[in-house]
């Protein structure tokens, strides 16, 4: 049987890739309305094209070859720099998070996640449908979220690990763009419900703290909403609703406040305390702020002293401080390799097969946190080792 060319897929890819019709038409060498039709599956490339195309946007040509099959539904996209950053520059999201959550499904049949929390339970006593959700409201809301998990009132020292004991699915990304940082999203593959936070795999520890819990206060106090259909104003006060959560998650109140009392003020002070609760010096000044420790005044001259210093980009303290990475995957995938259930390129050609999913290595690898090498098998390799004739087959290579 012919196999026919998935113009939806080169959109896919091409979006995936922040290329235009009109870029892509000049790396092709062919005109825009043919790269239109190729999409719209009003013509087919040649091979030459094809290879051409595989080649450029990283994907394999197997990948233009087919076609979905696996019902995916997204509830729309929670995005830290929804404002400022473009649509170019938030398209890649869109699939970015597709292709990893279906590397969560296919895994989900072999290894024990972490249940994804109900947060109706962490809700329940609040109408998150009121216009009128107060700071209180928020700080109630947070504290539940924290005795899931029996944090109690300490600080969170890492919150990859504890989005991940929530049942969320962290996943890296290569940084679309300097205006995307953390971005999220509601799925559902079949029966089984998620919530995806992707986070960069650079920058500083201190800001993806607070990324994501940013993304956790989207995924309790949003659900149900399309971020893409609200209107200015009211994807403002969502994004106001998610730093109040993720203040009140990192810094609570009670015994944030002590610190703040016995610690002092000064700049010098929340270096100090920027260390015990693992949040910017920043953060820690608006939520003094809110908690009526410093006045307005107060808060001006810290950023004042701040931007004098040169700090308000990168602060005391980032430079040294290393991200977290996400564990599950990552572990998943070992589990599987290290028990014999599957090898990474055997992981790699079910993806294939079961979802029509084919992943260039670089992508795999940028997601898992593995080399690329761990989703290769002998025949991609350029080294192929065999055991000695003098051993038997019980002999290891060490």
């Amino acid at each position: 049987m012919q196999r026919i060319f998935n113009g939806k897929r080169l959109k896919e890819a091409r979006l995936f890739n922040q290329y235009t019709i009109t870029a892509l038409s000049k790396e092709l060498e062919v005109s825009k309305q043919m790269v239109s039709k190729y999409e719209n599956l009003n013509s087919q490339p040649s091979k030459e094209t094809l290879f051409k195309i595989s080649n450029l946007l990283k994907f394999p040509t197997e990948f233009f070859m087919t076609e979905d099959n696996s019902s995916i539904a997204s509830n729309g996209l929670y995005f830290r720099s929804y404002l400022t950053s473009t649509q170019k520059e938030k398209e890649p999201a869109t699939y970015w998070l597709k292709y990893a959550l279906i590397i969560k499904e296919y895994l989900n049949q072999y290894v024990d996640f972490p249940d994804l929390k109900n947060t109706d339970s962490i809700t329940e006593s609040i109408d998150l449908q009121s216009s009128n959700l107060t700071l209180n409201d928020i700080e109630k809301i947070a504290q539940h979220v924290r005795e899931l998990l029996d944090y109690n009132d300490q600080p969170i020292e890492n919150m990859v690990e504890f989005a991940e004991l929530l049942g969320i699915t962290v996943i890296n990304n290569n940084g679309f763009s300097e205006k995307v940082d953390a971005f999220s999203s509601r799925y559902s593959i079949g029966d089984n419900n998620y919530f995806v936070i992707s986070i960069p795999s650079e920058g500083t520890f201190f800001r993806q703290q607070f990324s994501i819990a940013h993304e956790i206060g989207h995924w309790i106090l949003h659900e149900g909403m399309d971020p893409q259909e609200l209107e200015k104003d009211e994807y403002k006060l969502m994004e106001q609703d998610a730093n109040n959560f993720a203040s009140c998650l990192l810094m609570p109140a009670e015994r944030f406040t002590k610190d703040v009392e016995n610690t002092g003020t000064h700049f010098e002070s929340f270096l100090i305390l920027k260390k015990r609760w693992n949040v910017s010096v920043s953060s820690m000044i608006m939520r003094s702020y809110q908690l009526g420790l410093i006045t307005s005044i107060e808060k001006q001259s810290l950023f004042k002293h701040m931007s004098y210093k040169g700090y308000r980009k990168l602060e005391p303290f980032d430079k040294e401080t290393k991200v977290n990475k996400p564990v599950a995957i990552r572990q998943a995938m070992k589990l599987l390799d290290d028990n014999n259930v599957r090898t990474g390129a055997e992981i790699r050609d079910e993806l294939a097969e079961k979802y029509n999913l084919y992943l260039n290595l670089e992508f795999l690898s940028q997601v898992t946190d593995l080399p690329k090498q761990f989703f290769m098998d002998n025949r991609e390799s350029g080294v192929v080792l065999s055991i000695k004739d003098n051993y038997n087959s019980k002999s290891k290579l060490q």
